[in-house]
């Protein structure tokens, strides 16, 4: 499969697109704290949330990934939602299949069916855990998003 900048294959990329628009709900090019929050609760079904919990992370988040905010008001880019997917903050794959985007019942920017496009089809041997679960680092390359790991690993215990 061809990559493309900095080794995010073309199809990660249109997934984390489709996660965003999904949860850009103003459509102004950002995820602001309530999309955000939005985002985490439905990533996250079995996970209830406090409210002090939720705040805790976004704040960690757009801390960590502030070169990804050009404007407060309007929040994280796209750009840095596929950094902190790159990072390891989440699982793509599982995110994109959980939140059902190639449903087109639900998602007016889906494809009419997986088979239209098979490299945003779910895959059909999902792994129980993710690949960079088994790397020293959980496949984490900067530090920053490392803090922000140990702060939610902290926050939901």
């Amino acid at each position: 499969m061809a990559t493309a900048r900095g080794g995010v294959t073309p199809a990660r990329r249109e997934k984390v697109r489709r996660i965003f628009e999904r949860f850009d709900a103003n459509r102004d090019g950002g995820l602001d704290r309530s999309e955000m929050a939005a985002l985490v609760a439905a990533v996250n079904p079995s996970v209830h949330f406090t409210q002090a919990q939720v705040d805790a992370i976004l704040d960690e988040v757009f801390r960590s990934y502030a070169d990804f905010i050009p404007d407060p008001a309007v929040g994280l880019s796209l750009a840095g939602l596929l950094r902190t997917y790159d990072d390891g903050a989440g699982d793509v794959d599982r995110d994109f299949a959980a939140l059902s985007i190639l449903d087109p019942a639900t998602d007016p920017n889906s494809n009419p069916s997986p088979a239209a496009d098979p490299d945003l089809a779910p895959d059909p041997n999902p792994r129980l855990a993710p690949a960079w679960v088994s790397s020293p680092n959980h496949g984490i390359a900067h530090e920053n998003t490392w803090r922000v790991v140990e702060d939610l690993e902290f926050a939901i215990r």
